[in-house]
């Protein structure tokens, strides 16, 4: 138990060197940059020239292109990858001499690159927040409070998909994108218990306390029970995909297999 703890802390500190040293490489690098002022500059002009309907351009922008597309595809950049790209550049060999286990070893990678982009998510909330102040958007407090819980729970909850996803495949980005056709904007869209799979579904719950956007977007708008359920959901369907992939990188064999000297 003495040995344990400094090993799982040397390990954690590792992963998080590792994880920062990626996500400010050149590629991530650029790709932060339009996250940070593209997407927000876009949003915020053709939210001013709309002046009659300004909050529904900010809001509905923020809600379209953020939340259901620029998130979900920055997720699976990261989380995919997270694995593959480190046994890729052989930086798992040492911490495997470790006497730490690979369930413990994916949990923590799973944690750090789960913190990084949450940073470098609640930054870009800010900028929204400050774009929308700028513009004096009604409500905006509220609204950017809900858009960073929307992302935190978006982040978790899709991140541990996107980890198993990486494990399962090396083309994790075609069958992420299938995935969403399917379940997120398919069964997501079934008004039965079967849209309860799709992760858009309990989000747009939160998303939905907003009249503005419920009539935007011609939203059903949640009851106090669905956000309960989706509170309840979240957590425990993000816990089992993350054990499913704490399984596969235990008893799967990564190291040496050929789709590794292969680009995901």
């Amino acid at each position: 138990m003495s040995d344990s703890l400094p090993s799982l802390y040397a390990a954690a500190r590792g992963l998080w060197t590792l994880t920062w040293r990626r996500v400010f490489s050149r590629k991530l690098l650029v790709q932060n940059t339009f996250l940070f002022l593209f997407y927000p500059v876009i949003i915020g002009y053709f939210s001013y020239f709309g002046r009659d309907e300004s909050e529904a351009f900010f809001k509905g922008g923020i809600i379209s292109i953020h939340v259901w597309l620029v998130v979900p595809i920055s997720v699976l950049n990261y989380f995919g990858h997270m694995i593959r790209g480190e046994l890729r550049e052989d930086n798992f060999s040492y911490l495997f001499t470790r006497p730490v286990s690979r369930f413990r070893l994916y949990l923590l990678k799973y944690l750090t690159v789960m913190v990084a982009l949450q940073i470098i998510l609640f930054i870009n909330g800010m900028v929204y927040w400050g774009v929308g102040a700028f513009l004096n958007i009604p409500e905006l407090k509220h609204f950017i409070g809900t858009l960073l819980a929307v992302q935190f729970l978006e982040v978790i909850a899709y991140g541990a998909l996107a980890g198993c996803l990486g494990l399962i495949t090396r083309k994790y980005v075609f069958a992420g994108l299938i995935y969403g056709l399917i379940v997120e904007f398919g069964m997501g869209r079934i008004p039965t218990n079967i849209n309860l799979l799709s992760i858009n579904r309990h989000l747009n719950g939160f998303i939905s306390q907003h009249t503005s956007i419920v009539e935007y977007f011609s939203l059903g708008v949640a009851t106090r029970e669905d956000l309960w359920l989706s509170i309840l959901v979240l957590p425990l369907g993000t816990a089992f995909v993350l054990g499913i992939g704490g399984l596969l990188f235990t008893y799967r064999e990564y190291l040496h297999t050929s789709e590794l000297q292969d680009s995901a």
